[in-house]
């Protein structure tokens, strides 16, 4: 043999020996007692680890309970978020709709108010012009004078007026001169028939041809829509 070979039998040689006296039967059967010992912590060693096991999925199945929860709640409060700036853009819209027909009643009535005060000017200056061309009243038993009477509409104070009107009128461009300075009258639309027939009245009417000379009746008519207002 080689002393390498010398060697390695004189190691076994005492690891044998030192095995012999720790354990002076290696190869016999293990006690029961110790068996049991060794299965009881097998057993308890997989208990253990099917506790821990279990303990992690418990753990696991809280953190997706408690991510559920979280996400659940982020939505809710998405939607909450939503509904409320919604209903802030609804109010923010209707505050605004509100000021929009708030400013359209304002510039309207302007308007209307502008209308009117400009009718009433234009009023004013017809009535102005109508008494600059109305041609004065003669005195009772000239000779030669047309008497008209007017029938007026129901909201003026005198159901009836008469006037006279010289000889030399002879169209009813005087009967409307007249007319138009009537202060309940302005600002009003109306116009000149005649009671029998309800044939209209014009400026350029012949007072003879219409069966106004020497004297007559002439009904003023205003618009329905306007009576009805005064009326009421």
């Amino acid at each position: 043999p080689t002393p390498a070979s010398s060697n390695e039998d004189s190691v076994s040689s005492r690891r044998t020996s030192r095995a012999s006296r720790t354990n002076p039967f290696p190869n016999a059967p293990r006690p029961r007692s110790s068996r049991r010992h060794h299965n009881a912590s097998t057993r308890a060693e997989r208990q253990m680890q099917r506790l821990g096991h279990r303990d992690n999925e418990r753990k696991a199945t809280e953190r997706d309970m408690q991510h559920a929860i979280a996400a659940s709640n982020r939505m809710v409060r998405d939607e909450q978020d939503a509904e409320y700036y919604n209903s802030l853009r609804q109010d923010r819209e209707k505050e605004e709709q509100k000021k929009a027909a708030k400013q359209r009643e304002e510039e309207e009535a302007q308007i209307q108010q502008i209308l009117a005060q400009s009718a009433k000017e234009e009023a004013a200056r017809r009535r102005e012009k109508a008494l600059e061309s109305l041609p004065q009243e003669p005195a009772a038993g000239t000779s030669g004078i047309t008497t008209i009477a007017l029938k007026l509409p129901r909201f003026c104070k005198k159901p009836r007026v008469q006037r006279r009107f010289p000889a030399s009128l002879d169209t009813a461009e005087g009967i409307y001169s007249w007319v138009e300075t009537l202060e309940e009258l302005q600002g009003k639309s109306w116009q000149l028939v005649l009671p029998v027939g309800h044939k209209v009245v014009h400026r350029s009417d012949n007072l003879k041809d219409v069966g106004l000379s020497p004297r007559g009746l002439v009904v003023v008519e205003v618009n329905d829509d306007e009576d009805d207002d005064n009326k009421a």
